[in-house]
Order: structure tokens, then sequence, then C-alpha cells
């Protein structure tokens, strides 16, 4: 069994199992504020950072942008240190290239491509999402099943990178909380070799939201993978993502794409 129908089998049974401060000067700014906005002007009043100060350095969401107020570059800071994904643009606002950080250290060139975005309407449950624009994309064939999108690879590639967007509705005894418990455990016992590596709550369009990132191993290929629950009423959004395992078994490479993606979910 190809791994990616073995994925969609599983997600599938988990479904059927539950129905400025704004400164001019940053050395002053450092010395003064903490989890403080930070924006610095060019002399033409323009932006020119816009970030966040933690403890004197830059930490959090960090954006650049030329003297015409045109985004030049965007990534996190981790106090002071490039992390995750960074992306840079041109003038025209199209981006040049994609780079993934650790602490400074380039780890990764990303495939620009898989940054564009296309924004996916599903009518009937009126919200949408956005998925990379290339990848090969489609309804799903079973009422839980909302969509399905796979890159396109080349033959010699074992696994290509997919997301499956599926939705499950919780019962009347059961909360948010109950239905992560079920499902973590589902995933500890039907996925091969499993192993979380990092976990916890966020918010997502203003929704309770739960991400887990793991490693997995299906017909002897290492896999790392994101799952993201996102609340809404009696209703459980889950977006379920997976790459062939990277680097020294850290699944790094397309987790910063898949958190994007979780992301853009939007609910009218």
């Amino acid at each position: 069994m190809k791994p990616l129908y073995f994925i969609l089998i599983l997600f599938c049974y988990v479904a059927c199992q539950n129905e400025q401060n704004t400164k001019e000067n940053l050395e002053s700014t450092k010395k003064n504020l903490s989890d403080s906005v930070y924006i610095d002007h060019y002399s033409n009043g323009n932006k020119k950072i816009v970030t966040t100060i933690k403890d004197g350095k830059y930490h959090g969401k960090y954006s650049s942008f030329d003297e015409k107020g045109t985004i030049q570059e965007e990534g996190l800071m981790i106090m002071g240190l490039k992390n995750g994904v960074w992306k840079y643009y041109n003038g025209n606002k199209n981006i040049k290239k994609v780079l993934q950080y650790y602490n400074d250290s380039l780890i990764f060139e990303l495939d620009k491509s898989d940054f564009s975005l296309l924004n996916h309407t599903i009518e009937n449950e009126r919200i949408e999402i956005k998925i990379p624009s290339n990848w090969k994309t489609e309804n799903g064939n079973a009422p839980q099943i909302l969509l399905i999108s796979q890159k396109r690879c080349d033959n010699s590639i074992v696994f290509c990178p997919n997301i499956t967007f599926t939705k499950e509705e919780l019962k009347e005894d059961m909360t948010f909380e109950d239905y992560l418990k079920f499902s973590f455990n589902l995933l500890q016992q039907k996925l091969p070799y499993f192993k979380a590596v990092a976990q916890g709550q966020i918010r997502i369009d203003g929704l309770s939201a739960f991400q887990l990132s793991y490693l997995t191993q299906v017909n002897g290929i290492k896999l790392g993978g994101l799952t993201t629950w996102i609340n809404k009423g009696n209703k459980v959004y889950v977006l379920t993502a997976m790459a062939i395992n990277e680097k020294n078994s850290e699944f790094l490479k397309y987790k910063g794409l898949f958190q994007e993606v979780a992301s853009t979910f939007h609910s009218h």
C-alpha cells in the first residue's frame, strides 16, 4: 500500500470514530523595553523594520522594507537570531527565494514556488484555506475529506509532500480536549514508530487549535508529519501534512510551509 493512501485511510478512520511603541533608535529601545513593538523608519517616513523586542533583542515576527515601503524580507527572530522560514522579495513583491534557518545558521534553501499559495473555498462549510498553487489539489471523495493536495514530484521521489484536510463533528458529550486525546492515542496506535516532536495550543482565525509535529515510518519510509486541529463550534477541522523526514531525524524542511498553510484557515 502506498504511504499516502495508508495515511488517508488512517485519518478517515479517525473521522469515522467521532462523527508602538514606535522608536527611531533601536539601541535606546533595547535598553528600556521588553516584549514591545519596535518600528524603525526611513527619513521619508516609510517603515524600515517592524518587529518586537524582548530583553533588548529582536524577538518575534520580523519584516523589513525598502525606502519605497516595499517588503524586502520577513521571517521569525528568536532572541536576535533568524529561525524558521524566511522569505525574500524583489521590488515587485514577488518571492525571489525562501530560506530555512536555525539560530542564524542556514539549513535549507526551499522551493520558492511552494510558497505561492492559492485560496480554496469550501462553500458548504463556509471556510477557506490556502494551498500551494503548483500542487495537484482536488476535492475529497468522502464526506469527511474536504481536500487533498500533493506536490508534483519526479517519479524518482519515493514520497511526495502532501496535505489532507478533513472535518469531524464532535459528539454531544465530547469536548475538544477529549477529541484531541482520542486522536493522539490513535496516532500512537496506528502510525508505526510514532514519536511526538513538538506540540502546543495555538489560535487560528480566532479559534482554538492544537498543533502536533511527529515522526513515523510507513513502508520503511521515514516521514515527518504536522497535524493541526481547529475547533469551530461542534466541528473540528483537521489539516494533516506529511513529507519525507529530513536531516538527522529532524522534521524541518516542510514544517514551515505546513505551518503557514494551516495559519491561512479562515471561516465565515
